[in-house]
């Protein structure tokens, strides 16, 4: 497979993400990223690259030194053999690792990495003189190849010449600030010499352009604190707590330097004009929150955050950006809560969030234009949420397409909106208990309702576990707001999805038949309630209410899908390729209707048109998810009985390199049983 310009940006996509997780220190999480791509990818040299370097770090020399022998010769340049040359060396093979650095200094008899190799090998072998030779070969021939100015900076040092090493490791450092053992090497040098002035800048930089790598934030924050400079080691703690998560020796070190830097981020705003107030109600969002007030201080007068009976270190993160919390006891009704919060704000400007989102600093001077002095204050701004997920059948499902690269997360996202940016007005509050929303207050009172461009970035889907907990407890308040609103369509709608997301089914069926009842010509319930019959495996009553959601709307892609799945799930594979294949004429970005056509097409022993719409989505934001999509499609297949069509779809994973464990134990079962 060759690397096109279109699959480009895909992969540029992949090797961030696992970039980001290696520094983060979630290895195995970025190996596993790197082996997924190369799978999909296998002639991008840069992905070998990568994973060879994540093995190398571990001193994994056997398994880089095996990944390094698979790059095709065509595509093997000087980092393949300088990478290959490290392993090589880390497993003691001298001679050969020489090789390979000569190899690279017979195309290039000025390469800086093929020079510095035969410097390291020269100083294993404790020849000093020829290693220093071989380093300044390198840097007069690079001035800026980091390793070599470090290498070189090491030996200055030995030898008590403790400024020109600090400069060349410095030097080296600034050029390859993600390389740890330059970063290292440049604390331990400059805490010997207390040169923390000097280095401060360098590591602001370094941090700046390694915005994942948790050693260098706190190298930052070491070099901060040693210079009594404890205000801005405290914003440097509030991002490490937004990007890695809180601990107890994180909390512990954040208060004690919060302690010594007096008064937090968020300034108070007295005396001074509010027009922002960022409003939360949270419970137990540790995980979440420093995320969410880290992305929003910039552009926030105040914070208001209402705890409703929090017993991890949720109030404990948000003393440490400076925002006082507030206590409300839980009565079972979020828009209590929330009224509650923005009945203390003191903002013309209200922006509710909730503890697991974020904005967008892509958006911050958008979000100022929109409460700026100028700003009409007639209106409010209906916002849409980015529901970041795994599952690729949502309805409205999205792939992630880069935009957003630092927010976005899971393969894709669905899409919610609703009212969050709205005038502070004594008279503006939401209403019902769950699924609680300003509009009709906003309708009463006659205030425009306009589109705003800037998402909410929202992760609590991700968290399946904790999500479903969640869903639980919004499932309880939702049959209290319908025992009293009964005849309320919006109350009956919202029970139905939650009833779903539980996995009662019936009950779900049940409450969209009432919610046709009020509203026959409700597409969208009819999707649901198709949605949920399959899930009882009543395909027959899926394909039905697919059909008659694609009647009352037929441009809603989603009644389209339902009704061919259904279809596959009945053994039909056949009627339902027409469907999809116009279905993708109008739709051609729809990825999960892509993936089914290929599914039915194999089904239907049109197996080379399968094959081919497979190869395309490997190369698409649905690749790395293909084989959890291919192992929950034969999962589902085999469950109701169609065991053939399931082994087809597992043998086809197999083929296309789209199998991982749970496919293969699949396969098995299904072999079995036929």
């Amino acid at each position: 497979m060759t690397t096109s310009p279109q699959n480009g940006g895909i992969i540029d996509r992949l090797l961030f993400e696992a970039d980001k997780l290696f520094q983060m220190g979630r290895v195995q999480q970025a190996a596993d990223t790197l082996l997924q791509t190369i799978k999909q990818f296998s002639a991008d040299k840069r992905v070998y690259h990568a994973f060879a370097e994540i093995l190398i770090d571990g001193n994994q020399f056997e398994e880089g030194l095996a990944l390094l022998l698979k790059v095709p010769d065509a595509l093997r340049n000087q980092r393949t053999m300088e990478l290959t040359g490290y392993c090589l060396m880390g497993l003691g093979r001298q001679d050969e690792a020489g090789e390979q650095a000569r190899e690279i200094l017979s195309d290039d008899p000025d390469s800086a990495p093929g020079l510095n190799l035969l410097g390291r090998l020269a100083y294993q072998q404790g020849d000093r003189v020829r290693a220093e030779n071989f380093y300044n070969q390198a840097i007069k021939s690079e001035p800026g190849y980091g390793s070599a100015c470090v290498n070189l900076g090491l030996i200055h040092w030995d030898r008590g010449e403790n400024k020109a090493a600090l400069d060349l490791i410095e030097k080296g450092f600034i050029h390859n600030p993600a390389d740890m053992t330059a970063a290292t090497a440049y604390h331990a040098a400059v805490t010997e010499l207390g040169a923390f002035k000097r280095a401060e800048s360098v590591f602001k930089t370094a941090v700046k352009h390694s915005l994942h790598n948790e050693r260098l934030q706190s190298l930052l924050i070491d070099v901060l604190v040693k210079q009594h400079q404890y205000q801005a080691a405290l914003n440097e703690i509030q991002k490490a707590l937004a990007v890695f998560g809180a601990s107890d020796g994180i909390i512990a070190a954040a208060e004690k330097v919060k302690t010594l830097a007096g008064q937090g981020v968020i300034e108070t705003t007295a005396n001074k004009e509010c027009r922002l107030s960022v409003c939360m109600i949270v419970k137990n969002e540790a995980a979440h929150l420093a995320k969410c007030l880290e992305s929003v201080k910039q552009v926030a007068d105040e914070i208001i955050v209402v705890d409703t009976g929090s017993t991890d270190h949720t109030k404990d993160i948000a003393a440490i950006f400076g925002v006082s919390v507030l206590d409300f006891q839980w009565v079972d009704d979020f828009a209590k809560a929330k009224n509650y919060a923005i009945s203390r704000a003191s903002g013309e400007w209200i922006l509710s969030l909730d503890a697991d989102e974020v904005i967008s600093p892509l958006d911050y001077d958008a979000l100022r234009r929109l409460v700026g002095k100028s700003a009409p204050k007639s209106v409010a701004y209906a916002i849409v949420t980015r529901n970041y997920m795994n599952r690729v059948n949502a309805l409205g499902w999205m792939p992630n397409d880069g935009k957003y690269m630092d927010e976005e997360a899971g393969y894709g996202w669905f899409p919610s909106e609703k009212v969050r940016l709205f005038p502070n007005h004594a008279r503006i509050r939401f209403e019902y208990p769950v699924h609680e929303i300003v509009e009709p207050a906003l309708e009463r009172l006659g205030i425009d309702i306009r589109p705003c461009h800037i998402p909410v970035h929202h992760y609590g889907k991700l968290d399946e576990q904790n999500s479903a907990a969640k869903g639980q407890r919004y499932y309880q308040i939702g049959i209290k707001k319908l025992d009293e609103m009964e005849h309320s369509l919006e109350a009956i709608r919202e029970l139905a999805i939650q009833a779903a997301n539980l996995g009662k089914y019936d009950e779900a069926v049940s409450l969209w038949q009432k919610v046709i009842g009020l509203q026959p010509e409700m597409a969208d319930a009819f999707v649901n309630m198709g949605t949920a019959y399959w899930n009882l495996g009543k395909y027959h009553e899926a394909v039905e209410s697919a059909q008659k959601a694609m009647e009352l709307a037929p441009n809603m892609k989603e009644a389209h899908f339902n009704y061919c799945l259904s279809l596959l799930h009945l053994g039909q594979a056949d009627a339902a390729i027409p469907v999809l294949e116009s279905l993708l004429d109008e739709f051609p970005e729809y990825l999960s209707a892509r993936f089914l056509l290929a599914a039915v097409q194999y089904c239907a022993g049109q197996s080379q048109k399968g094959k081919q719409d497979l190869e395309k989505l490997k190369q698409s934001e649905l690749g790395p998810g293909l084989p959890i999509s291919c192992h929950t499609l034969a999962q589902g297949l085999r469950s109701a009985g169609q065991t053939e069509y399931a082994k087809i779809i597992l043998n086809a994973a197999r083929k296309t390199d789209n199998a991982n464990e749970d496919v293969l134990a699949l396969l098995k079962i299904c072999q079995d049983t036929l």
